[in-house]
């Protein structure tokens, strides 16, 4: 069966709602992923709060795959999350965001599905999720003086790799 193909602002927000789906679930490396989600969270402007965090996906993009335009194959895109994910444990991360890797990656080919065919599952919802424009990665303070309610558009990557 012939993988659909991404764009590159299929692929970020493909990884923000798998981010989001493992926060939700409390998976292990909790603390990591609030992280990565507040860092990848889009502005009004459809940049990242974070604006350093372009560069981080521009390199793992071209760790995964050798380039960083597309188009991409969901599992190329999969490989490119799992490459984030190891360049934020680089920095100093702890066990339970160790052991995520672990599980995301264990038998994972360059280029093919995980093993575990839930997680494969998991990331194609997230996939079939982006491409609808379904996935919801505004930047949304929800407590204290500076709490805000999201607008209703949804808002995707817009800055050039």
């Amino acid at each position: 069966m012939s993988q659909p193909e991404m764009d590159y602002a299929d692929g970020y927000l493909a990884t923000h709602a798998f981010f989001n789906l493992l926060w939700e679930r409390k998976d292990e490396g909790l603390d990591g992923l609030i992280d990565l989600l507040s860092w990848m969270s889009l502005l009004a402007n459809g940049t990242p709060a974070d604006q350093a965090y372009t560069e981080y996906w521009d390199e793992a993009l071209e760790e995964a795959t050798g380039r960083r335009r597309g188009p991409f194959t969901p599992a190329e895109m999969y490989q490119a999350m799992l490459a984030l994910l190891r360049s934020y444990d680089s920095r100093g991360s702890d066990d339970g965001f160790k052991r995520m890797i672990v599980r995301l990656t264990v038998a994972v080919p360059a280029n093919s599905p995980p093993a575990d065919p839930q997680v494969w599952q998991d990331w194609m919802g997230c996939v079939e999720q982006a491409k609808a424009n379904e996935v919801d990665a505004r930047l949304i303070f929800v407590k204290g003086p500076y709490a805000t309610k999201p607008s209703a558009v949804l808002v995707r990557p817009c800055w050039n790799p």
